[in-house]
């Protein structure tokens, strides 16, 4: 089983999208991250639960996002979220085209 994500709006929200932040980011809280220009990034309640039920019950996780990669994985790194995700594309790329490629990636590990 696979359950596929968005970043922006879905798992997170935020002043600015992930992709406009700027390095270097500190944590703020365990749910909350900011770049150097004050711009903060709020984890919403609960997904940090739903990923962790996710893994326990062994279903893979993958994220889609139309946004620059180096900050969206600055910023999972950051919220220690990276290691729920088996699958990760994060691109300027039409959502459909990395949905089918995370599809296609997952068919070969089954």
């Amino acid at each position: 089983m696979l359950v596929i994500f968005d970043g922006d709006g879905t798992l997170w929200s935020g002043d600015v999208l992930a992709g406009y932040l700027a390095s270097p980011l500190r944590l703020i809280d365990e749910n909350t991250a900011e770049d150097h220009q004050g711009k903060r990034i709020y984890l919403k309640e609960g997904v940090r639960d739903i990923l962790e039920e996710l893994r326990k019950r062994g279903i893979y996780v993958a994220l889609a996002s139309e946004n620059r990669k180096l900050p969206v994985v600055a910023l999972l790194q950051r919220l220690k979220l990276g290691q729920y995700f088996n699958f990760l594309e994060v691109s300027w790329r039409e959502k459909d085209g990395m949905i089918l490629e995370i599809l296609n990636i997952f068919k070969e590990k089954e």
